[in-house]
């Protein structure tokens, strides 16, 4: 709710108009009845639980697809907002480059003033006064706001079921290079991510790095399993050690913990990688 209405707002306003999907994952605040009376012309779809980052995202992905949809979806976060041509750029960056496969405007704090922080560490530039002065290609930038033509989820998939809260991005950008497609980022479009300020509490860093490894083990880029198990059991474990000797006995023990977990996700990991090998995947 706090987001609602400046993040629908915003593409409302928009100069390319856009049809707008909600999935609410089973909010216990008023979006649901807040979007039903002041936002009659968007589609809302409510679940009867959280379904999690990437399943949410498919079912709009999916409705998109069967609904013949031409061109492609902007994901976009509750808590970001877009600018009023950030929609007509993405487009037209998609359209400029063929193997562009997500494009992302440039990530705004919720002051709209400065480079959201983490997206300063995806594409190592400091302020929009770095940024350079066209489309350039980066390794990662998180999915809070990302342009996807639809042709390219008709070829690479979906979100992957492996994956509940974080680090489907990852995997989606790693199946992305896979298949020869580029991440994109446009200076000119400009959208806000409202996270500055939220300090990661250890349960939610022992989660990141979880996830990450885990990706790293659906990674398809990655030839062998077995080495990419290897290499990520290890590096938790040596997690481990460097919280251990830092006198974090609490947290060296949860990262202990993920390498038994990563194992047990082998089987998962070996059937993502046969699956996401292949080439148009989506079937109506």
């Amino acid at each position: 709710m706090p987001w609602l209405h400046k993040c629908i707002d915003s593409v409302l306003q928009s100069s390319m108009q856009s049809d707008i999907l909600v999935v609410d994952n089973h909010s216990t605040d008023d979006t649901v009845a807040t979007l039903a009376k002041c936002y009659p012309q968007v589609k809302v779809m409510a679940n009867d639980k959280n379904l999690g980052f990437g399943a949410a995202n498919n079912m709009g992905i999916q409705y998109a697809l069967k609904e013949n949809y031409q061109d492609g979806v902007i994901l976009l976060n509750q808590d970001a907002w877009l600018y009023p041509d950030t929609i007509s750029r993405l487009v037209e960056v998609a359209g400029n480059h063929s193997k562009a496969g997500v494009i992302s405007p440039a990530h705004l704090a919720g002051n709209g003033t400065e480079l959201e922080n983490g997206f300063k560490t995806y594409v190592g530039f400091n302020s929009t006064d770095d940024l350079p002065s066209s489309p350039f290609q980066v390794p990662f930038v998180n999915a809070a706001i990302w342009y996807i033509p639809l042709n390219v989820i008709t070829k690479i998939g979906m979100f992957s079921p492996v994956f509940y809260h974080y680090g489907e991005d990852i995997d989606f950008i790693n199946r992305l290079h896979y298949h020869g497609y580029q991440l994109m980022v446009d200076p000119k479009a400009r959208a806000c991510h409202d996270r500055q300020g939220r300090k990661p509490t250890a349960k939610q860093f022992v989660h990141s790095e979880y996830v990450y490894h885990l990706s790293q083990l659906c990674n398809i880029q990655n030839r062998s399993l077995a080495i990419a198990v290897v290499s990520n059991v290890l590096q938790v474990i040596k997690k481990g050690f460097q919280h251990l000797f830092k006198g974090d006995f609490k947290l060296a023990g949860k990262m202990f913990l993920l390498a038994p977990r990563l194992c047990g996700k082998v089987c998962d990991a070996r059937k993502h990688r046969r699956l996401y090998k292949k080439q148009y995947i989506y079937t109506s």
